[in-house]
């Protein structure tokens, strides 16, 4: 009948339904004879699709009479407003794409139409005479179309099946919407892809076109995209409730957990390390309820449903914008081997960790500063959800290593690949289409797969697809992208190199993509597809004596790999590499080392072996006086590594007017890791 049956999502609906194939001849003789043989569902019916047969004999096992001219309608104006309320997230984010199809449908005869999760119309918008005409089979605010209270229709069948239908005509169960047609495509919620309502644009039989049925799916995407960057919003803005509140020393041994209003977990640290959690095997999944637990609930409440052997340090309400919006957990934990190792108080060596990476160089990690360990941290956390990562880095900062030390976590990597792409330079058939006409896929946005924050073991084996430099694919490339994103798609060359539809997206860029996307040179939808996860690897300047150690670890390296004596680094010239800038980050310093290894005259370095540009940048010259505390260090160390370090936080404290978020963000370090600086160098913490 030229349907397809698939679940889909993105551009690629338009071919999966054509309504030039539906007669309504046929499907009006099909509702004939099935209201005719209502006794006996059993007899075969033709001339009707399966989707819209089935919906039949389910309108019709809840008792819906086939005459019925309209829907129900909630009479009580309180009652709707309570429920746009409870919805208010969801109409939020469909106000922008409400008020741009709006202007489009002026005259047009078709409407659109939002519903919660239960097809409880919440707002409508569209041409006057069809709006008019909608009132009337009370397509309205406050009407209701699920199947159980309308039977067969575009809103209700589409939360039944859980993906983009269309019915058309006398598709329709009841008999008064059978001048109409409609197509809908339900809205999931970002966060656990649980369905909260459906997008519907709905017009007479005679207008309507077939290309509608991908233009409700596309208004479903973006308002999927308008929640996913709301919930990213309060997401940190809970975050930054929370960290208002933690001490300056930050939690010791215990675990944090945030919970939305809904009692959805966030966020949590170290949960899975609860005595609770560690004796019962079980634990709860983000997006998923933090047991039958909501904001709305006082904390001694919350506390009396928390099963008992969890204990409970801490409950706190987060309010912001005068409303309570989440909840934070502290519970003790018991440190895992791992953490001790972490912990920067205890630790006594460098971390160096494989990322399993045999290329052209060892594929090793080694640091042991604040900035890096908890880069380290949000990596290994990572590295246990399959969810896109877009791991963000200023040029040569060590961003594909973090992203190989992920895929190194993931399982053996000689049987997981690792798929790296330069975004800069990609071949325009590489997103385009597939070489060899095949194509390997999985369910749509609108199916049961695609974009869940799942256990990394659904995706061992399937590969890692690494974009590097995303920030520079063209615009005309990135609907491409999308859509591989969105549908799945492995082509042939993915393929050869032994991804599979499961594969496991990883994007790097060097540039602020939320500010491309505010320029218009990155497309908004695919933002939120690539960046469900975040980590930020910290530039080498703000590595403090990381330098030193990595410059070590090159300088091994090096030596080993050309069958060399190691080159010896006298304390001038460490005092040289810690006070250099280091734009270049790890690249320059690597590009350094295999540079003097060639080029020095003898295996003790000395000044004149340098770059004069290195040299030269950290000299302060005879005319300057004298620098200041906060100014460039002296060769030779006159200034210490920690006084300068205090002296730096307490500059830029000032700088940003004691705003400790924009004085951590100028510094390269989060704000947990600044309040424990200021606390080692007694820093009175003033009001921001």
């Amino acid at each position: 009948m030229g349907y397809t049956n698939r679940q889909s999502g993105g551009s690629g609906l338009q071919s999966a339904y054509d309504i030039q194939d539906v007669s309504l001849r046929s499907t009006s003789h099909a509702r004939e004879k099935f209201l005719s043989n209502r006794n006996a569902p059993s007899l075969p019916v033709t001339g009707v699709r399966s989707l819209i047969y089935q919906s039949w004999l389910r309108s019709d096992l809840k008792g819906i009479e086939a005459e019925q001219f309209g829907a129900p309608i909630i009479e009580s104006r309180d009652r709707v407003k309570e429920l746009r309320y409870e919805n208010n997230q969801l109409c939020r984010a469909a106000r922008g794409s409400f008020a741009q199809i709006g202007k489009m449908l002026k005259d047009a005869e078709m409407m659109l139409v939002l519903t919660d999760r239960n097809g409880t119309v919440m707002e409508t918008v569209g041409d006057r005479s069809t709006l008019e005409r909608g009132r009337k089979i009370n397509l309205d605010v406050g009407g209701l179309w699920s199947e159980d209270a309308s039977g067969t229709n575009g809103i209700g069948t589409a939360l039944w099946a859980g993906k983009p239908v269309f019915v058309h005509g006398t598709e329709h169960f009841c008999e008064g919407m059978n001048s109409w047609s409609c197509a809908a495509a339900p809205i999931r919620d970002p966060m656990d892809q649980s369905i909260i309502g459906v997008i519907d644009l709905s017009g007479l039989t005679t207008i309507f076109q077939k290309h509608n049925a991908a233009f409700a799916a596309a208004a479903a995407g973006e308002i999927f995209a308008a929640l996913a960057h709301e919930q990213d919003a309060e997401r940190m803005r809970l975050f930054e409730a929370v960290l208002s509140d933690l001490p300056p020393g930050g939690l010791d041994g215990e675990a944090l957990v945030l919970v939305d209003r809904s009692g959805r977990l966030v966020y949590s640290q170290d949960l899975g390390a609860t005595d609770y959690f560690m004796e019962n095997g079980t634990g709860v999944r983000h997006g998923q309820r933090f047991f039958d637990i909501s904001v709305d609930m006082s904390q001694d409440e919350i506390s009396a449903v928390l099963p008992p052997q969890l204990e409970c340090k801490d409950i706190r309400h987060l309010e912001f914008d005068g409303e309570v919006k989440g909840a934070a957990f502290i519970i003790p934990t018991k440190y895992s081997q791992q953490r001790r190792q972490m912990d920067p108080a205890r630790l006594s060596e460098p971390v160096v960790l494989s990322t399993g990476w045999s290329g052209k160089i060892r594929g090793e990690i080694v640091g042991k500063s604040e900035p890096f360990l908890e880069a380290l941290d949000v990596a290994h956390r990572i590295a246990h959800v399959n969810t896109p990562t877009l791991i963000e880095g200023e040029t040569g900062a060590g961003k594909e290593m973090f992203a190989r030390f992920i895929h190194s976590r993931m399982g053996p990597v000689d049987d997981n690949p690792f798929v790296s792409i330069n975004c800069s330079a990609v071949p325009r058939e590489l997103f385009g289409g597939d070489p060899t006409g095949e194509r390997q896929r999985t369910e749509g946005v609108y199916g049961d797969t695609e974009n869940q924050t799942s256990d990394i073991s659904d995706s061992v084996n399937a590969g890692v697809l690494c974009l590097d430099k995303i920030g520079e694919l063209s615009l005309e490339l990135q609907p491409r992208l999308l859509r591989v994103i969105e549908e799945r798609m492995v082509s042939g060359y993915l393929r050869q190199q032994g991804l599979s539809s499961g594969f496991r997206l990883i994007s790097l860029s060097s540039r602020n993509l939320s500010e491309e996307v505010q320029a218009g040179r990155f497309k908004k939808d695919l933002y939120y597809r690539i960046g469900a996860m975040v980590l930020s690897v910290p530039p080498l300047r703000v590595r403090g004596e990381d330098i030193l150690l990595i410059a070590d670890h090159l300088n091994a390296e090096i030596s080993d790999k050309m069958g060399a004596d190691p080159l010896v680094l006298g304390s001038d010239i460490q005092d040289i590499l810690m006070a250099y800038s280091w734009p270049g980050n790890v690249r320059e310093l690597r590009n350094l080392i295999a540079q003097l290894h060639c080029l020095a005259k003898g295996r003790h370095i000395v000044k004149d072996d340098l770059p004069r540009a290195i040299v030269d940048s950290v000299e302060i010259p005879a005319s300057s006086g004298s620098p200041d505390e906060a100014g460039q260090l002296r060769l030779g160390g006159t200034l210490a590594l920690k006084k300068a370090e205090e002296a730096l936080i307490l500059q830029a404290i000032t700088e940003h007017g004691g705003n400790l978020s924009k004085t951590a963000e100028a510094l390269g370090i989060s704000r947990p890791t600044l309040y424990r600086k200021m606390k080692i160098y007694a820093i009175e913490r003033k009001g921001e």
